[in-house]
């Protein structure tokens, strides 16, 4: 078997007092499905389909720190992926990628969320930095060209690390904009009547990286994003269990 870990070392200056932080519980279960080909914003060719279970399989208390651990498996591959992320800031600390070979370990040091990584199964845990907050109350944003929305934009900066030595550093910009749920259904495989249940606005949020952008959607109380685009793929949540 080969077993792929990667450790993550996040520091976040932001107050987490505020704002929505995602907070799965032990037992959820969700699906996503991936759609991979070539697209516009008026549509586009899908060449492959996959769905990804994802479970909250643990809650652990380490060195006082609760942490959540995430099952996320397919049917179409042996490949078993799981998250070890830290409740507090539902910052994403540790990625286990167990395969048939040998072992190798990556380190990443020094990172700021968001989270988004340049490999075969980063779209599965591409993750911005929380707490996400209401854009129209903020007092440093830009203004969104596709909408006319205020658009919260944080800048972030991280350093990847492989045996002790830099190998790049990274910008992030992350821009959150409010998004109605007349909106959302746009973006969102999930059923009317159950974005009916939702009163409040979800989150549109920009991730720009300098190798890769993601496009994604959150509501609140649901412990996932509903929606992550980037240029070949996009990614929706078709099922979510409440334990």
């Amino acid at each position: 078997m080969k077993k792929i870990i990667l450790l993550l070392l996040i520091f976040v200056s932001a107050s987490f007092a505020d704002g929505f932080i995602p907070d799965p519980k032990m037992g959820d279960r969700w699906i996503i499905r991936r759609q991979i080909g070539e697209f516009t914003e008026e549509g586009g060719n899908v060449t492959k389909t996959q769905y990804w279970k994802y479970e909250v399989i643990a809650d652990v208390l380490l060195d006082n720190t609760e942490y959540i651990v995430i099952l996320i498996t397919s049917d179409e591959t042996k490949k078993n992926i799981k998250l070890t992320i830290q409740k507090e800031g539902f910052i994403l600390r540790e990625i286990a990628i167990t395969e048939g070979g040998d072992s190798v370990n990556i380190k990443v040091e020094e990172i700021i969320a968001p989270f988004i990584g340049t490999g075969d199964y980063s779209h599965l845990y591409d993750l911005p930095a929380f707490p996400l907050l209401d854009a129209n109350r903020a007092d440093k944003y830009v203004i969104a060209p596709e909408s006319g929305n205020k658009r919260l934009r944080t800048n972030f900066r991280r350093h990847l690390y492989s045996k002790g030595d830099v190998v790049t550093t990274e910008l992030i910009w992350q821009e959150t904009e409010n998004i109605s749920i007349e909106n959302i259904r746009k973006f969102s495989s999930l059923t009317d009547d159950y974005l009916n249940k939702f009163k409040n606005d979800g989150f549109f949020l920009l991730i720009k990286g300098e190798k890769r952008r993601v496009r994604q959607v959150w509501l609140p109380d649901i412990p996932w994003w509903i929606y992550n685009r980037a240029t070949n793929e996009r990614n929706y949540l078709v099922d979510f269990i409440e334990k």
